[in-house]
């Protein structure tokens, strides 16, 4: 079993991929059978609303702490923090779920944002 500092190496990874490799799609999940774990990950800081991101962020872990699902390790990459990846101790079957809340909780803030007449 890996330590936590182990699986935050791995985010630290996952991150860099995320970011190097899969800018373009802005947000996603895999899976990795060797540690059967889903990784989330999000290239998507939200320019104009910088808090934005962090309030999806925060919502999606009280959710995973609802269903009780663990968080096994986060990081982000560049040291600004533009790219991030949790690691989740989910199978591969919950990994549609995860990417659905994930996406039910992003068009949520958006629409928040897109009624402000103030977010403009």
């Amino acid at each position: 079993m890996m330590k936590k500092k182990d699986w935050a190496k791995f985010a630290a990874t996952c991150a860099q991929n995320a970011h190097q490799d899969w800018f373009s799609s802005r947000r996603g999940t895999w899976y990795f059978e060797d540690y059967d774990v889903v990784v989330l990950y999000n290239n998507n800081p939200y320019e104009r609303h910088p808090a934005l991101r962090d309030e999806e962020l925060a919502e999606f872990r009280e959710r995973l702490r609802v269903e009780g699902v663990k968080e096994l390790g986060f990081a982000t990459f560049p040291e600004s923090g533009y790219t991030y990846a949790m690691i989740i101790d989910a199978s591969r079957d919950r990994e549609q779920f995860l990417a659905d809340l994930m996406r039910d909780i992003t068009l949520k803030a958006l629409g928040r944002v897109s009624d402000n007449p103030a977010s403009g």
